[in-house]
């Protein structure tokens, strides 16, 4: 019996040698899922290639999965109801960590964290900030420049053409301007177009997670007061001038209906411009995506505040293997050959190197199926620089605005009932506001209605009472 023992122990000792030999059929893989729109075949060559890293490094293959950014929340919480989770997945916004670790989904990593003083120095305070609940580390913050600011981006042969100079279209009038000039020079295109089914409007608050209940930028610095924000003066102001552009023919037709993303309508030929947040890489994806010239314009002042960077890596409660999810997270936020694979792609496939080392699309001919979405990823200025993504206009270093609800988060608990209903009433008009296709004047006091009907100012005032007390903890820090 005795002898019997030992050779188990053995043979045990051996099927773990086994599992961490380098491309060994038993090493365990880790299922990772993250925003994209990849095809399936290049997804697949992207998670071979990440993973003959990874069996070198860290004794493990690794297996992506993505879902779009407009179906990615809804495909989580799928898997996180059908206990379906992967053992890394990206969080995509601070709220619905909350109600993941209030769920029990997510993993804890104040233990793998704790007197690990790399994650220390690669991220700062502010940025932990959107990965903690009750003051504890649930998450992986992406770590990425949360600055940003309201801009346009365009077609830079086309300004070209018409001879524009961009460098002076710092509102809305003069944009005005440029697009009337498109129209009539280009009118197979339209001026503008939608990011999915939205006009993305100028950031005029911080939409502290739900773009409800928000924190208003008004006379050079941020309201205490909680908001409704369609019922704003500011979201007026906007519905009433994207009607009058929509009556002029400068909005795409039917926008609200338009379920693409920006990219897709630029890359068919239709799109002169789209109204987008930018960061310090929105120029240099959408121009590397494309393969041609994209400019942007500054319609706002640098902003820190919910409408950016909140998202995070979270590892599953139900992970077999929490400490391999820790070991890829640190590889991919420090080793810039994995984060670089993640982000653009192989090299000669998706993507070309100069000598210099920045990065060029892919070689002409070629079709990448590997999307290119920085958004993505994170730590992105451990990447290798991207050709075009220094003229943004975005300095990360500014500063103008920086909103004092930057880590909180709401728990619609105890209104769940009462904001779903709100929310859906919003989703009914928001899009078509937005685009011009719905008169403000008309549409806006039916919505309100409702919405008081429904309950919204029970979630309003749940809001502020939960942002008073936090901002009062934060203040005693």
């Amino acid at each position: 019996m005795k002898r019997f023992a030992v050779l188990l122990a053995l043979a045990a000792l051996l099927a773990g040698c086994a599992r961490i030999q380098p491309g060994g059929a038993e090493l365990p893989t880790l299922t990772v899922m993250v925003l994209g729109g990849s095809s399936q075949d290049a997804l697949a060559r992207i998670s071979d290639a990440v993973s003959e890293i990874t069996r070198k490094k860290i004794g493990c293959t690794i297996q992506f999965e993505q879902s779009g950014r407009g179906e990615y929340e809804a495909a989580l919480n799928e898997k996180a109801l059908g206990d379906e989770l992967p053992d890394v997945f990206a969080m995509p916004n601070q709220e619905t960590l909350l109600q993941f670790v209030r769920n029990g989904k997510c993993r804890n990593l104040e233990a793998y964290l704790r007197g690990d003083s790399a994650w220390e120095t690669l991220i700062d305070e502010e940025n932990w900030k959107t990965a903690e609940i009750d003051g504890l580390r649930y998450a992986i913050p992406f770590n990425n420049d949360r600055t940003h600011c309201y801009g346009f981006l365009m077609r830079g042969d086309i300004c070209k053409a018409l001879g524009a100079d961009v460098q002076q279209i710092t509102d809305l009038n003069a944009l005005h301007e440029l697009l009337v000039q498109v129209k009539e020079a280009y009118p197979q295109l339209y001026p503008i177009v939608p990011q999915y089914n939205e006009l993305t409007m100028s950031p005029a608050w911080d939409d502290m997670g739900d773009g409800l209940g928000v924190l208003v930028y008004r006379d050079g610095g941020v309201s205490d007061a909680i908001e409704l924000s369609v019922a704003t003066p500011e979201f007026y102001a906007w519905c009433s001038a994207m009607y009058q552009w929509n009556r002029e023919g400068l909005v795409m037709p039917d926008a609200s209906f338009n379920t693409e993303p920006r990219l897709a309508l630029f890359a068919s030929g239709q799109a002169f411009g789209a109204f987008c947040n930018l960061t310090a890489y929105s120029v240099g994806d959408h121009a590397f995506h494309l393969g041609e010239e994209i400019v942007a314009v500054r319609l706002s002042g640098y902003r820190d505040d919910c409408n950016e960077s909140r998202q995070s890596f979270c590892v599953s409660q139900n992970s077999q293997y929490p400490e391999l999810c820790m070991d890829f997270l640190k590889l991919l936020y420090q080793d810039e050959d994995v984060l670089n694979l993640c982000i653009y792609g192989q090299e000669g496939i998706d993507h070309t190197m100069s000598p210099e080392g920045v990065i060029q699309p892919a070689p002409e001919g070629e079709v990448a199926q590997y999307t290119i979405a920085g958004y993505c990823w994170p730590n992105r200025r451990n990447a290798a620089p991207m050709g075009g993504a220094q003229e943004t206009g975005v300095d990360a270093n500014e500063q103008e605005l920086r909103s004092p609800a930057v880590g909180f988060a709401f728990d619609k608990t105890p209104v769940q009932s009462k904001m779903e209903v709100c929310l859906s009433i919003v989703e009914r008009y928001r899009p078509g506001l937005l685009a011009g296709e719905l008169s403000p004047d008309e549409t806006i006091p039916i919505m309100l209605a409702q919405l008081k009907d429904a309950g919204i100012d029970d979630v309003i005032r749940e809001k502020q009472r939960q942002y008073d007390a936090w901002r009062g903890e934060q203040l005693v820090e």
